[in-house]
């Protein structure tokens, strides 16, 4: 709940958005599978490419009207939940579709248990599919989308039995 900066004065329903597609990061020639695969989504989707998430605002407004946000990984050895990017976007109910993840082990990771339940995922195979699939939701059907995964990660991720153990 600290990262939410959607409130109900700055809600744009899912169906008014402009930007059908957003990715945040780095689409630099180097990293050649995101590169390729963002190119060849350009041709057929609307894609908004927020480089950094430095410029918070630039960001969060970019988030606001956007109806799904994708995780590309960079590299094939190194597909690992990334907090970094996934757990602003979900603090934010916004829809998240990512790559699955290879490198996830519950016996360590025990707070992203059942996430393959709440979270949506794609590969390269079948992500036009997957895409053209979420963008005909309508605004209920998005709001619990995001509802469920946000419910789903904050009761993982619940901050109170870190501290407990700490304190």
């Amino acid at each position: 709940p600290s990262l939410n900066f959607i409130t109900h004065n700055n809600y744009i329903p899912f169906k008014k958005r402009k930007n059908d597609i957003a990715f945040c990061g780095s689409v630099a020639p180097k990293f050649v599978k995101r590169y390729n695969l963002l190119n060849k989504l350009k041709k057929k989707f609307n894609i908004k490419i927020v480089r950094h998430a430095l410029d918070i605002n630039l960001y969060n407004k970019e988030l606001l009207n956007t109806k799904i946000v994708i995780n590309i990984y960079s590299n094939e050895y190194n597909k690992i939940f990334d907090y970094y990017r996934n757990t602003y976007l979900l603090a934010n109910k916004c829809l998240f579709i990512s790559e699955y993840p290879d490198n996830i082990d519950l016996g360590i990771e025990k707070n992203l248990i059942g996430f393959d339940k709440h979270l949506i995922f794609f590969n390269e195979e079948n992500i036009e599919n997957t895409l053209n699939k979420y963008l005909k939701l309508n605004n209920h059907e998005y709001d619990e989308l995001v509802n469920k995964q946000y419910n789903w990660f904050v009761k993982q991720n619940n901050m109170d039995d870190y501290l407990k153990k700490i304190l």
